[in-house]
Formats: C-alpha cells, sequence, structure tokens
C-alpha cells in the first residue's frame, strides 16, 4: 500500500504476490493514474495465479475521464455537434470488471486458503499504479430482500417521471463522444 509505480511499455507485467486467510470469491479494485494529453483508455490483461481465468480477462480497460467544454453547437444543418473536450486528469479507482460493459458487477475471483499472485500485462498506454485492494465479494440483495427492507422503513413508490437531457448534466464520462 501506498507504493507507486510507473509501467510503460518497456515493463512487459506487473505482479503483486498476496495470502488469503480465508477462501471465497474476491472482488479487485486497483488504483491508477493515467498522464493528460493521451487519446486511449491504458488496457491490461490479468492472470491469476498464472493463467488468464476467463475471456474477458484479456482486456481490461483503465478509463481516462473528460468533460464538455461547452454545450454542444448546431451546424449549418441543423445537426448538434460535440463541443470540445477537456480531459480530467486524477487518481482513480477501479474495480477490474468488463471493458466491453457487459456485465455491471466487478468480476469475481474465487481464492484459496493461501498464497496467489495476480500479474498484469502490458498491452497499451503508460500508467502510474497505486494500491491494489482484494476485498470480499460485494452481495447484491434479491430484489424480495430489498422490497422488504423498503417497506420496513416506509418507503412508497415513486410514480413521478422524471426527465434529464443527459448530454447536459454529464459532470464527467469515461469516452469523448
Amino acid at each position: 500500500t501506498g507504493v507507486f509505480a510507473e509501467w510503460h511499455d518497456e515493463v512487459e507485467w506487473v505482479e503483486w504476490r498476496f495470502a488469503v486467510s480465508e477462501a471465497g470469491v474476491y472482488e479487485i479494485d486497483l488504483e491508477y493514474y493515467l498522464e493528460p494529453g493521451g487519446s486511449n483508455a491504458a488496457a491490461r490483461t490479468i492472470e491469476v495465479d498464472g493463467v488468464v481465468p476467463f475471456l474477458e480477462a484479456y482486456k481490461i480497460s483503465f478509463y481516462r475521464y473528460y468533460r464538455d467544454i461547452s454545450e454542444p453547437k448546431m451546424n449549418n444543418i441543423g445537426d448538434e455537434v460535440r463541443p470540445r473536450q477537456d480531459e480530467i486528469p486524477g487518481w482513480r479507482v477501479q474495480s477490474i470488471r468488463d471493458s466491453v460493459g457487459m456485465y455491471e458487477t466487478p468480476f469475481q475471483f474465487f481464492f484459496d486458503e493461501g498464497e496467489h499472485s495476480i500479474r498484469m500485462l502490458f498491452i497499451n498506454e503508460e500508467m502510474v499504479l497505486g494500491d491494489m485492494v482484494i476485498r470480499p465479494a460485494t452481495r447484491i440483495p434479491t430484489y424480495a430482500e430489498v422490497a422488504a427492507e423498503y417497506e420496513r422503513r416506509g418507503l412508497r413508490s415513486a410514480n413521478d417521471t422524471i426527465r434529464v437531457q443527459a448530454e447536459s448534466t454529464a459532470i464527467e464520462k469515461n469516452d469523448p463522444t
């Protein structure tokens, strides 16, 4: 913890070794920083105990973040044109998750009690690494559990529709478009 390392294309891989005191399903968070000025997300492959555990682990993306500099403009044929973008540099913490967006939740990894390793292999883009946290997987309650909790708290169904123009309310986004 608290160790930062620059990772560029001359470093093929970075590896963490750790011990798990209780067998179970875990999620992995990684703190990272991307130098401003690039145009791509950083991409890495993840190996657990020397093996890429599933197809999606071949490409994990670590995103840059942007904001619109102004409101969209109209061009001469009446189409909105995306405004210029401003990159928002900074340290980020991201769960290891699907780069394509097919899964809502972070990836989950089963670890037996004992020693393990996580190796990440360079694909593209330099990044600075911070802390890696391996934590028990987050349990998502069932619909019935949530409904029972809402009832216990006296919450009622909201029937009002709230419409939001998403393009003009985004504080930050992980793609310029």
